[in-house]
């Protein structure tokens, strides 16, 4: 189900910390950056929900949502499966001191070269923050595994930090880059930190839009965004 609401469900971030702890860091750090914003409350179900990031294409809504465990979900209105969860989840770990989670499953429908070039950069990736720096570290950049297709370089596997319990770290070696780190293993890894990704009872029908009123707005539907990126109806949305 979820693959039918691609580039949107490419890139998830999760905060573990209450959903009004998170509203309040928000709105104190956004407002000392000067910007003018508003909050709308929401109560749709998985997936109805994410037609309220829509129009996509600018950076301008974030959609934070109440999940079953302790985790809460950051999406938001950028429509090329973007990356933008990194900064916030790094950020709002340290500054509120829990855990927060980027991660992509993005496929790869590029095609053509250079200024012809079409469609999307295949990537999965998995980054863990921590609540505070690892000793002799000054960012909290606990984990991160990727496999993604590099502009310049084709495909790259990257792990780098302190290995985790859950990693099947033999599969790590096999020789295909893609098959490192494949989506069913993004999923498995999700689930050992209690976050069932694409299960639509994961996600209650709670939480709030944080919309930047400073940032210019999108003009792309979620059916103009998937052509966009040559995504199609049966594609699974990963690599």
């Amino acid at each position: 189900m979820y693959h039918k609401y691609a580039p949107i469900t490419w890139a998830m971030g999760f905060l573990e910390a209450p959903l009004p702890a998170i509203e309040q860091t928000l709105v104190h750090w956004r407002r000392g950056l000067g910007e003018h914003f508003r909050i709308s409350r929401v109560a749709e179900p998985m997936p109805d929900v994410l037609h309220r990031l829509e129009p996509l294409g600018a950076p301008r809504r974030e959609l934070w949502v109440s999940t079953g465990s302790s985790w809460v979900l950051f999406m938001d209105s950028y429509s090329d499966g973007t990356m933008s969860a990194d900064c916030r989840m790094a950020y709002l770990s340290g500054t509120m001191h829990c855990r927060g989670l980027s991660i992509s499953c993005i496929q790869h429908t590029l095609q053509g070269k250079g200024k012809s070039a079409t469609g999307a950069y295949g990537a999965v990736r998995f980054y863990l923050y921590g609540p505070r720096p690892r000793p002799g570290e000054i960012l909290n950049n606990e984990r991160s595994i990727s496999a993604m297709h590099d502009a310049g370089t084709g495909w790259r596997f990257d792990a780098l930090g302190e290995v985790q319990p859950f990693e099947e770290v033999e599969q790590y070696k096999a020789k295909r880059v893609q098959e490192r780190f494949t989506p069913e293993m993004l999923l498995r890894y999700c689930a050992a930190l209690g976050i069932r990704l694409y299960e639509p009872s994961f996600y209650r029908p709670e939480g709030f839009v944080f919309e930047d009123l400073d940032c210019a707005d999108g003009n792309l539907s979620l059916a103009e965004a998937r052509a966009k990126l040559r995504i199609g109806d049966d594609d699974c949305g990963c690599p």
